[in-house]
């Protein structure tokens, strides 16, 4: 069985690599999922809802890329049309949270967030590796 310098067995090291890689996939994957619900939750509000005429004030959409959340604003036109309204305080006009979009928003973000977090992640792995193997090839 082939050892590494360490004396420890090669098949007990790939599994604890294996081990190791999957502890930081799912830790990436977390830090992703929470960043993404921000990143859509700031989008929720960035994006805006137009509103053209004022019978859509009545139903004013939010989210990208599928609708999040839908409010009646009709308590409080805007003065003039074409306009972009954002989330108002729900207090003051009926809001509904749609789930399913605002899970499919939050989605989204995350899996660009993970992707860009894990190729971060791998090319500094990628780099530091070729580092150590350039390293040990001088000495």
């Amino acid at each position: 069985m082939a050892r590494l310098r360490l004396g420890v067995p090669r098949d007990t090291w790939l599994v604890g690599q294996m081990v190791q890689r999957l502890i930081v996939g799912f830790a990436v994957a977390a830090l992703a999922l929470v960043v993404g619900l921000a990143a859509s939750g700031l989008l929720i509000d960035v994006t805006g809802g137009p509103v053209d005429s004022r019978a859509a004030v009545q139903h004013v959409v939010f989210g990208f890329p599928v609708t999040a959340i839908s409010q009646d604003q009709s308590a409080h036109p805007p003065s003039t049309y074409p306009s972009q309204t954002g989330v108002e305080s729900p207090w003051e006009n009926p809001t509904d949270v749609h789930m399913p979009g605002l899970l499919v928003d939050a989605g989204v973000a995350a899996g660009v967030v993970f992707l860009g977090l894990f190729g971060t992640t791998m090319s500094v792995a990628a780099g530091i590796r070729r580092f150590r193997l350039r390293r040990t090839a001088i000495a």
